[in-house]
């Protein structure tokens, strides 16, 4: 299925809103798909949100925030200027934004790497207490702090590296303004 928008354009382009003649337009989309559907999904100036899948998921948008609840499968989310949130899901994650936070909860992940970044913005990832991944995360203007233990790791104000419950899939998070924090739920 492919389902595209396009605007009107206005006679004068750049200088309509100058000479009162911008044309302002919303709109909204609720699709149901089979469960283990793959989607891909690109947007602009709005944001995007995902429940309930079991597949593999793209999502990208811009000026907007990207929401994903209790799906399961692979996520590529990006965006800029907004922030990603990640619910109640399992899966791999790759996540990146610009000018926006992270927030994602885990509740089971796959032998595939984890990736957040973002610039300004923080990170907050929350995976099951018993765990077993390598962790690098930094942060250039932000405090690094786990709920997890990292025995023999290089450990820092603004950094974190080291293997939890023995190591496994490498969990990456950076960030350039905000801080990082690995919950255990």
């Amino acid at each position: 299925m492919r389902i595209e928008t396009h605007t009107p354009k206005s006679e004068n382009g750049f200088f309509a809103g100058y000479l009162g003649q911008e044309i302002n337009v919303g709109v909204s989309y609720k699709v149901h798909l089979p469960r283990q559907a793959t989607v891909a999904i690109e947007n602009s100036n709005g944001g995007v949100e995902l429940a309930g899948t079991h597949g593999k998921t793209h999502l990208k948008t811009s000026n907007g925030s990207i929401t994903v609840r209790e799906a399961e499968g692979d996520f590529e989310l990006e965006t800029s200027n907004g922030a990603i949130t990640v619910a109640r899901s399992a899966g791999s994650l790759q996540a990146d934004t610009t000018n926006g936070s992270i927030r994602a909860e885990l509740t089971r992940f796959t032998p595939k790497d984890l990736r957040l970044e973002t610039s300004n913005g923080s990170v907050v990832l929350s995976l099951p207490r018993d765990s077993h991944f390598s962790v690098d995360a930094e942060s250039s203007n932000g405090r690094v702090q786990s709920d997890f233990a990292v025995p023999g790791g290089a450990t820092g104000r603004n950094s974190l590296k080291g293997h939890v419950n023995g190591g496994g899939t490498t969990v990456f998070i950076r960030t350039s303004n905000g801080g990082v924090t690995l919950k255990g739920a």
